[in-house]
Parts: structure tokens; sequence; C-alpha cells
């Protein structure tokens, strides 16, 4: 005959201590195994992640200068968008206390009018168009105290970032290509923190830091000294939520 849990479980309270708080103090932890077993028994996921994402390193345009007195200085990312974006989505499995999974990751900023250097003692400007990417990721996380509803993580993603090209206007002059559509290597390391609101579906906050390599620049215009980009480094802040089944 098969014992259910929840008795083995109020059995070793009673025997344990004949006190009435220690009985509770028992069925209290059956209760919260039990809906860990519950939450970890559904092994697959699906979660949205929806937040603003802050250039924090890595510069889009060069410093340079010209003996006719032309001075450009070098842009950040932050410099030169506005208002940048991710909406990401996670499918994966769970493995323990391990989640693997796979991202696909949508991040868009808004291109402004930004003065870049001077020219002769006088404002030089420039308009950039807007910034957008895709990326493919693989990713892999580590959950901490599991038994109770509040779930602090740790997590590591890799892939590719397939970022669309950009276009610049220096001084309301014609619009010219300045960086090509390009596929860069990226990497994330995350830290999070996720809610139980039900067996079934959490929420929480995610930041991290994200990489991603240079972005490859247009040779063969006026501005070809001006594009550069080695690499660029993020931190997004995002609220996620998750459904398991």
């Amino acid at each position: 005959m098969k014992v259910p849990f929840t008795a083995i479980v109020l059995a070793l309270g009673l025997s344990s201590s004949p006190a009435g708080d220690s009985l509770f103090l028992n069925e209290s932890l059956g209760k919260s195994v039990l809906r860990s077993n519950d939450r970890l028994a559904r092994n697959w996921f699906f979660e949205v992640t929806s937040g603003p994402v802050f250039g924090v390193n890595g510069d889009l345009t060069r410093a340079i200068s010209d003996p006719s007195g032309l001075q450009l200085d070098s842009q950040t990312f932050g410099d030169v968008f506005d208002n940048a974006w991710l909406l990401g989505f996670r499918f994966g499995k769970r493995f323990g206390m391990y989640d693997g999974y796979m991202r696909f990751a949508y991040t868009q900023a808004d291109g402004g009018r930004d003065q870049v250097g001077t020219d002769g003692g006088s404002a030089v400007n420039a308009v950039f168009g807007n910034y957008s990417d895709f990326a493919l990721l693989g990713g892999v996380r580590r959950e901490f105290l599991q038994p109770n509803r509040l779930h602090p993580y740790l997590g590591f993603e890799a892939g590719i970032r397939f970022v669309n090209g950009m276009d610049i206007s220096v001084d309301s002059g014609p619009t010219l290509p300045f960086y090509d559509d390009s596929a860069v290597f990226t990497t994330e390391v995350t830290a999070g923190v996720a809610y139980d609101v039900t067996n079934a579906f959490r929420i929480g906050l995610e930041t991290g830091l994200r990489y991603q390599g240079g972005l490859d620049d247009i040779n063969g215009n006026v501005l070809e000294d001006f594009n550069t980009s080695e690499y660029l480094l993020f931190v997004p802040i995002m609220l996620t939520g998750t459904l398991s089944f």
C-alpha cells in the first residue's frame, strides 16, 4: 500500500516533537516541498522578457582631426541613440536546479541629431538612423532556494546578433550608409530574481552585462575614417514573465 507523501511528513513531525509548534513547522515544510516538487514537475517553460537597454561602453565613431580644422569626436552608443528597448523570448527545459534554453531577442533604439565635432570652431552635427538587431542565443542558468517562492539565479548566454545597417547625415547633407548589415558574436551574463505567483507562473526582474562584437563599417565614402566599432557593452534591465508546463 502506498503511503501519501503528506502523511509521511506529518508523521515525522509528530514523532520528532509532541509540541504543536513542531507539528505546524513540519506541516509547512511538507507543503513547501510539495509545492516545489509540483513546480519542478513542469519541466518546460516559455518566458517573455522586456525592458530598457543602456549602452555603457564601446564607441560607434572614431575621433579624427584634419589639418583644415575639422575635429570629430568619438561617440558611444548612449551618445547616439535614445530609448533603447529589448523584447525577448526564452523557450527551454528544466534540469533540477538548472535551466537550458534558446532565446530570441529584438533590440531597437531611436537615432537622433547629435553634435559630433567642430569645423573651424563651428559645430558639426549629424543625424543617425535608428538602430535595430535580432539575436539568437543559447543559455543556461542556475537557480537557488528552490523550495521557496523567491528564486535568485545566475545565467550565461552566447550566440549571434544580426544588426541592421545604419545611415548618417552630416550637417543636413545627403544620407550616407554608415554601417553595413552585421552578424556579430554576442554573450551575456545575467542575474535576477523570480517569484512564483502560482506553480505554473512566475514574474521576475533581471539585469546583466551584454557584450557584442564590432559592426561592419562601410569603406569607400567620406566617412570611412569616422565609423569604427570594436565592441559594444550594454546593461539591460528586464521584467520577466514565465509560464511552466
